[in-house]
C-alpha cells in the first residue's frame, strides 16, 4: 500500500477544477488514483506488477462507492481530457495522473499528519500567506483569436474575465474554436441577422463548446437555369407539357 500523503492545491488549474467538480464520480476516481500512487516505480506487493513511479493499480470500482458503468464513465472522462492514462495488465488496470497541478503526491515518510514535523504544518499555512498577495493577472494567450472568431463582438471586458477565469490550455483554445465553427454554421447563430448569438461571456461562462449540437442539414444546390430550359424545350416539343 502506498505510504505518505498528498498535497491538494488551493491555487488549482481553474479549468481542471472546474471540470473535475462537475464531474464528481471522475474527482472520487481522480482521487482514488493519486491516494493510491506509489512515489517511486518499482514491484506492486499486491499483484506482483512491476509499476513506474505515479502509477496506481485500480478497477476495484466499490472503493469509490461507483457503480461499473459509474466507474466506466469517469475513466472515459479523465482519460478524453488528458487528465490521466491507464495501461492494463493481467493484473488488473493500472491509471497514473499525468496532471499534478490539483494533487501533488508527497515524497516524505509518514501516514498521518500528526507525526508530521513542525515545517510540514508551515507547508500547510503557505496558501493562507500567499492569498493575501495580490494575484497577478493571467496572460490573455489566445483570447485574440477567439474574440476575432466570434460573431458577435460585444462584452470584450467580460469576456476577457471569463476566459481568464477558464485560463484555457492550447489544447482547450483549439477545442474551444473548433467548437464555435459548428455553432456559427447553426441555423439559430444565423438566424435574423444573428440577433440570437449569445454575447461571447455567456458562451464562454456556459461552457458551450461542450454542447452537442444536432447535425445542420444540408442546402440543396440550387437549380440550374439552362438545364430548366432545356427541360422545358423538350416537354413542349413532345407535348408532355400540362
Amino acid at each position: 500500500m502506498a505510504t505518505g500523503w498528498i498535497k491538494l492545491y488551493r491555487d488549482a488549474d481553474p479549468w481542471l477544477l472546474g471540470f473535475l467538480l462537475q464531474r464528481p464520480n471522475a474527482w472520487a476516481l481522480f482521487s482514488l488514483i493519486a491516494i493510491r500512487a506509489r512515489r517511486e516505480g518499482g514491484i506492486d506487493p499486491r499483484s506482483g506488477t512491476v509499476m513506474e513511479s505515479g502509477e496506481a493499480m485500480i478497477g476495484d470500482f466499490e472503493a469509490c462507492g461507483l457503480s461499473r458503468q459509474q466507474y466506466r464513465t469517469a475513466m472515459t472522462q479523465l482519460v478524453s481530457a488528458k487528465i490521466v492514462t491507464t495501461r492494463a495488465t493481467n493484473r488488473g488496470t493500472i491509471a497514473k495522473i499525468l496532471k499534478s497541478s490539483i494533487y501533488d503526491i508527497n515524497a516524505d515518510e509518514g501516514n498521518h499528519l500528526d507525526n508530521q514535523p513542525s515545517n510540514h504544518l508551515a507547508t500547510i499555512k503557505q496558501p493562507l500567506t500567499r492569498s493575501k498577495e495580490v494575484k497577478k493577472k493571467k496572460p490573455l494567450i489566445g483570447f485574440d483569436a477567439f474574440w476575432n472568431a466570434y460573431p458577435r463582438r460585444i462584452g470584450k471586458q467580460n469576456a476577457v474575465k471569463a476566459w481568464q477565469k477558464i485560463g484555457p490550455s492550447p489544447d482547450l483554445q483549439a477545442v474551444i474554436l473548433e467548437a464555435l465553427k459548428g455553432h456559427k454554421a447553426t441555423e439559430q447563430w444565423q438566424r435574423d441577422g444573428g440577433q440570437f448569438i449569445p454575447h461571447p461571456a455567456s458562451w464562454l461562462n456556459g461552457h458551450r463548446w461542450e454542447d452537442e449540437l444536432d447535425p445542420q442539414p444540408e442546402t440543396p444546390p440550387a437549380a440550374d437555369p439552362h438545364l430548366q430550359q432545356a427541360a422545358e424545350e423538350v416537354a413542349r416539343r413532345y407535348g408532355l407539357t400540362a
